[in-house]
């Protein structure tokens, strides 16, 4: 039988289960509405009997990186069917623009100037101004000058511009010999409800991938954690087994080693409870997803079928209708969305937060991290470097990140906002605490988190890696602790 904290452990993952039973729905709207109250808050690790067998551990482990592959493969199943509906909405789009006029020109050539001389400057193209200007000579002997309109002029000798090979006596049209081409719109009365469809389609699903890569991201990072996960189970499982025998041969002491597999134990808890929160944070993005995608079908929908109306209109078909048409005005469409801060969003029970692009000063409520050694305030940031993102410790107008061994200035980056944010406490062998700030993730997709350490008369931030460990960039070196403080949201109405 499973052990009371494994029972603590598996009620933790219930919402996996519920997706799971909602993989047979239709809408990823729906998938994500039977997740909503699956959870209200994460349970505390207790201390509990850590004496579990190996395979107990190990089940359990394998079931929630099963029931997460689940979860990302409704995901996909949702993806593929979105895709597959957005098929038959391109077919119904073309299927209605070819009630409509096509978009034509016309293209015409005609014989022109492309150089001049215009107030006495050689310019190409030439201007409408100047397009009869000329250098001439009008006197016998006299000297040559610019002239902008030679039309009326009677010279002795003319060239179409200074140094031309083009000559212009019997007249100014001698030098309009370029050939010059372009296009001219249809000139049917109607033609200002026609519609490129071809546009109008290519519009649409650019719009829709950019919607749809935020959900391809977090369910390749899932897969890739619920991967990691398993592999971990399997590791700790073998240690369970040896830590077992360990800890048989000598029953007159404390065992150290069990004490070891605890933490470990608590560690990879803490990275479920944190990836759990995470996907329950994305709840409400993913739903906006969805309904941001159907907006877009419906605008585009009411703009083809309103030149349809107008068209039918202008063409003077009214008058075959029961109730009449009034021609209405052209109007471009607008495929702007409402952004996610003007949305409704489940109510969080951490504090808010926000990161704001640097423009050379601190913004105001900018998260303090720290001092530097020669007392300057050190703030919460994050910055890119080589696709990853990275905590980093901005002082002044640069952020510092840590990278390979190494202390890497960044000048473009973004600062932490807020007013409800704190430090805590903690090493690499305990589980990631709740709340714990996201700040970003590394090549690999794990999550990196903020903490901060004393070193060297100074209080400096850097990153918490997938490892546990905390590194730090001071003096162009990166520098590890596993001991130190870590960034956390506080809870609201604490």
């Amino acid at each position: 039988m499973p052990s009371t904290w494994v029972l603590k452990l598996f009620q933790v993952f219930f919402f996996v289960a519920t997706i799971y039973r909602a993989v047979g729905d239709d809408t990823l709207s729906s998938h994500l509405e039977s997740v909503e109250n699956s959870i209200t808050e994460i349970p505390k690790l207790e201390d509990a009997d850590y004496s579990t067998s190996a395979d107990d551990f190990k089940l359990q482990y394998a079931d929630f990186e099963l029931k997460a592959r689940l979860f990302t493969q409704s995901l996909r199943q949702e993806l593929i069917a979105m895709m597959s509906n957005s098929t038959s909405f391109v077919s119904e789009i073309k299927r209605l623009s070819e009630k409509l006029p096509k978009q034509r020109t016309t293209k015409i050539s005609i014989q022109g100037r492309l150089t001049c001389d215009c107030d006495g400057k050689r310019v190409t193209p030439c201007p409408a101004k100047c397009a009869d200007s000329c250098f001439g000579q009008f006197e016998i002997g006299g000297i040559w000058r610019f002239e902008n309109d030679c039309r009326t002029k009677h010279f002795f000798a003319c060239q179409c511009y200074e140094g031309s090979s083009w000559i212009c006596d019997a007249g100014i049209s001698s030098c309009f010999k370029d050939n010059i081409t372009g296009q001219i719109g249809d000139d049917d009365a109607c033609s200002a409800y026609a519609v490129d469809d071809a546009k109008l389609v290519k519009s649409f699903l650019l719009v829709q991938d950019l919607l749809l890569e935020p959900i391809i991201v977090f369910t390749r990072r899932v897969e890739s954690q619920s991967r990691f996960m398993k592999l971990a189970a399997a590791s700790i499982g073998y240690l369970s087994n040896l830590t077992a025998d360990v800890c048989s041969e000598d029953t007159t002491r404390p065992c150290t080693t069990l004490d070891s597999l605890k933490k470990q134990i608590g560690f990879f808890y803490g990275l479920k409870v944190n990836l759990t929160q995470e996907i329950i944070d994305k709840m409400d993005d993913f739903r906006y997803i969805n309904d941001d995608i159907n907006t877009l079908k419906e605008k585009l929908l009411t703009h083809v079928t309103g030149l349809i109306k107008g068209y039918a209109c202008c063409l003077g078909f009214a008058n075959f209708t029961s109730g009449g048409f009034d021609c209405p005005a052209i109007k471009a469409i607008d495929l702007t969305l409402p952004s996610n801060g003007t949305r409704p969003r489940r109510t969080n029970i951490y504090g808010s937060y926000e990161w704001v692009t640097s423009n050379g000063t601190i913004p105001e409520h900018a998260v303090v991290a720290g001092f530097d050694s020669d007392k300057v305030v050190l703030y919460a940031g994050r910055a890119v470097h080589e696709g990853s993102i990275l905590p980093a410790k901005i002082k002044a107008n640069t952020a510092h990140v840590s990278f390979v061994g190494k202390e890497i200035v960044k000048t473009e980056f973004q600062v932490l906002i807020s007013k409800d944010t704190s430090w805590r406490p903690t090493d690499s062998n305990v589980q990631i605490p709740e709340g714990a700030l996201q700040v970003g993730h590394d090549k690999e997709e794990n999550v990196l988190y903020m903490g901060r350490v004393d070193h060297r008369g100074s209080k400096t931030p850097g990153k918490i890696s997938s490892d546990g460990c905390l590194y730090i960039p001071y003096g162009y070196e990166e520098h590890k602790y596993c001991s130190y403080e870590i960034l956390v949201l506080n809870k609201l109405n604490e």
